[in-house]
């Protein structure tokens, strides 16, 4: 009798094993949902694709990354009154450190190195020159030769200094950060590690522009990316835009555009469209910006530097 008891629950055993293995097999091989969620955010529209095989997981997924957008835009931006970036400035001045969070410490020392390869092309103290331009362009008033001297005097890379203990020290008063040429770039970033970090490895990232993707979506050879005159086919990669084509001043005939040199203080003439393709969107934002107003030879230096792709829109 015990060993027929026995064989009979080796053989339920196996009944209940091989039932749980049929839904097992039946979970993986139901072919992942398709979702997409947008809102407004910074100033532009985020957008986020991905494939998975849960509502629940998606929308807990899409919570989380505008969640993180909305966080960091606390931090980033230059317009929000109340943000740590433009909270620091109250604290500028000769022999002055403040203490900042790892992630503006992060975007700012990236910056730096950026800065400095592109022979300060980019350069996030252009806050001055940004607030002058922005001012020109929706009231269309040409700044003055010397407004533009003023601001210009405020602005260079070298008046802002890092430590390696996350301090910060801004070295002139009258310092304006501004992030607009590497924020969305590295929003971008933090939210594509996110949502791949639920496990979801098809995925796209837009901020406006500023896209990041993953492995290719089921049955494609890549993410369909939509340029002014042709598609590109993607994957695993980063894409960043910068150009003239909206926002622009014109003053004696010539057009200005509200991509600002910061070594000049004027706002680029004859803009090239340019789109840079990288390994992370924050690299890929901040090189298409500096590539927009440098000369193609000098920006022909970055692609070997930071490992990336320029193309040029004419």
């Amino acid at each position: 009798m015990c060993i027929k008891i026995k064989s009979i629950s080796i053989y339920r055993s196996a009944l209940i094993l091989k039932f749980c293995l049929i839904i097992c097999i039946s979970i993986v091989a139901q072919s992942p949902e398709r979702y997409e969620f947008s809102q407004p955010k910074m100033g532009t529209k985020f957008k986020i694709i991905f494939y998975c095989q849960s509502d629940s997981l998606a929308n807990i997924i899409q919570d989380a990354a505008f969640e993180k957008i909305d966080k960091l835009n606390t931090i980033y931006s230059d317009y929000e009154v109340t943000s740590e970036l433009n909270k620091i400035v109250k604290f500028q001045g000769q022999d002055t450190s403040v203490h900042i969070s790892s992630s503006l410490y992060d975007i700012l020392k990236i910056s730096q190195h950026i800065s400095k390869e592109t022979y300060g092309a980019f350069d996030v103290t252009i806050g001055p020159l940004s607030k002058l331009w922005r001012r020109a362009i929706r009231r269309n008033e040409f700044p003055t030769d010397q407004e533009i001297k003023e601001a210009r005097s405020l602005v260079d890379f070298n008046y802002l200094r890092l430590r390696d203990d996350s301090f910060l020290e801004l070295l002139k008063n009258g310092i304006r950060l501004d992030l607009g040429g590497i924020a969305k770039g590295a929003t971008v970033d933090e939210v594509f590690e996110l949502v791949s970090s639920y496990g979801i490895t098809q995925v796209l990232v837009d901020g406006g522009g500023d896209i990041r993707v993953g492995a290719k979506p089921p049955d494609s050879k890549g993410w369909e990316i939509q340029l002014p005159n042709s598609k590109l086919l993607v994957q695993n990669t980063a894409l960043a835009t910068s150009g003239d084509t909206y926002k622009y001043i014109i003053q004696d005939g010539r057009r200005y555009a509200h991509i600002i040199d910061p070594r000049t203080g004027y706002g680029i003439q004859n803009a090239k469209n340019v789109m840079v393709q990288a390994a992370n969107c924050t690299i890929a934002d901040a090189i298409a910006s500096a590539a927009s107003i440098l000369e193609p030879l000098k920006s022909k230096n970055l692609i070997s530097i930071f490992d990336v792709k320029i193309f040029y829109d004419p």
